[in-house]
């Protein structure tokens, strides 16, 4: 699949925008099934298919705008406050405007954290490499 989001794959927020939404689900399930399998040592328990959000957009093969816990981390570079994600497997700090798994509101709370930054000159305390 070819991932709508313009961050992907150098964001680390989210992993799996390349496959199709029957196999993300497929691919959650799978990863519980390790864990109370390989981690958890138990092999008699049901484990019963992803729950899936109410309304994923089939088109795109994915499920937009689902998340509502989100924790984006603030850092420096000059004089550019930076917001967003880390990229994957690092602290550096890619800068988003619009995160399409997270609900709206929490873009909206995104760009008030960067302007409450601005406005009283407050130090992240992220300092990215970039």
């Amino acid at each position: 699949e070819t991932p709508i989001c313009p961050y992907y794959p150098a964001c680390g927020g989210c992993n799996l925008w390349h496959m199709k939404h029957s196999a993300q689900m497929k691919f959650k399930r799978d990863q519980i099934v390790d864990a109370v399998e390989r981690i958890g040592k138990i092999t008699d328990v049901k484990i019963l298919p992803t729950l899936e959000m109410m309304n994923p957009d089939l088109k795109m093969h994915t499920s937009l705008f689902y998340r509502n816990k989100f924790q984006f981390p603030v850092g420096i570079h000059g004089k550019k406050i930076l917001a967003g994600c880390f990229a994957r497997g690092t602290h550096d700090i890619v800068n988003i405007e619009r995160c399409l798994i997270q609900r709206p509101e929490n873009d909206q709370l995104l760009q008030a954290m960067r302007d409450a930054v601005e406005k009283f000159q407050m130090s992240p305390c992220i300092i990215p490499r970039r």
